[in-house]
């Protein structure tokens, strides 16, 4: 096909002449975006209890390491400095696919379960939050969005700062945390004693909206949601926040609150964490729960 020129100038038929843009994740063949579908045959799945495995694997190495530098380095100081750094959304002006474009160059070093852009997991998310939950559209595109707060990671911030599951800051670290017994150690919050003890600096049933969690993309993405007035519903903003905390388990000051669970919010988490860990891997499972 030529294109309209003006006169004296040059006809050119782009497909034959013009250099084609390379996307670095185009594969010959069948769409490749059907591997990552959480409805891929049925008899490849990878078991839903086989995720989030902190034992072994191939990963498991890179994984730990991870974590040992966030366990070291997340510190009540730190965190506050970070609320600080980029509690003004200057960093960079883009739409929400443009942020998930950029994940493309990401692969999140603390996943055990995953060795692809981070995209991937995001339309991953999407796709089985909207087969679980076909009624709720803005539960699918809290999926889509869930972890764009890694874009921090491209620009500047080393990944333990940014991707991992969250953790409260200011407290003796809990069982339930991922790798808790090996990986604090060298944590200088521990040897404060204002933030050494079960509690720390909270108290009994003070609420998760009280409690100071490490920074990363869960925190970060959660402020955003905030400051830019996002019109989703409330529960909306508190599962981007609660996607990788895992809730309240690992918070001594608010997981033994009643009212906790009986929240549209609460609820919604729980929610969230049955759809969204088993929509990881290179081959996804399709056992979600409702």
């Amino acid at each position: 096909m030529k294109v309209a020129v003006a006169p004296g100038q040059a006809t050119v038929a782009p497909s034959q002449h013009l250099p084609r843009p390379v996307d670095p994740w185009k594969q010959e063949g069948p769409d490749p975006s059907l591997v990552y579908r959480p409805d891929v045959d049925p008899e490849t799945v990878k078991d839903k209890s086989s995720f989030r495995n902190y034992t072994s694997g191939l990963l498991l190495d890179r994984v730990f390491a991870t974590y040992k530098l966030m366990h070291t380095h997340q510190t009540v100081d730190f965190v506050r400095k970070k609320h600080a750094q980029f509690g003004n959304f200057s960093y960079k002006k883009m739409t929400i696919l443009e942020a998930v474009d950029m994940l493309d160059q990401l692969i999140d070093e603390s996943d055990p379960d995953v060795e692809f852009p981070n995209s991937f997991h995001a339309y991953q998310t999407a796709e089985g939050i909207r087969r679980a939950h076909p009624d709720k559209d803005w539960f699918h595109l809290v999926g889509l969005l869930h972890d764009l707060g890694k874009v921090l990671a491209l620009a500047g911030e080393p990944q333990w700062a940014v991707v991992g599951d969250t953790f409260p800051v200011g407290c003796c670290p809990q069982a339930s945390v991922v790798f808790c017994d090996s990986t604090f150690q060298d944590n200088p919050d521990l040897r404060d004693p204002r933030y050494s003890t079960e509690l720390g600096m909270y108290q009994p049933h003070c609420g998760l909206e009280n409690v100071l969690m490490s920074w990363g993309h869960d925190e970060y993405m959660y402020q955003m949601m905030k400051f830019n007035k996002f019109s989703l519903p409330p529960e909306a903003v508190t599962t981007s926040s609660c996607a990788v905390r895992r809730t309240w388990p690992c918070c001594p000051g608010c997981r033994s609150s009643t009212s906790l669970t009986s929240t549209p919010s609460a609820l919604t988490c729980l929610t969230w964490t049955s759809c969204g860990p088993t929509t990881r891997g290179s081959l996804t499972s399709t056992a979600l729960e409702s």
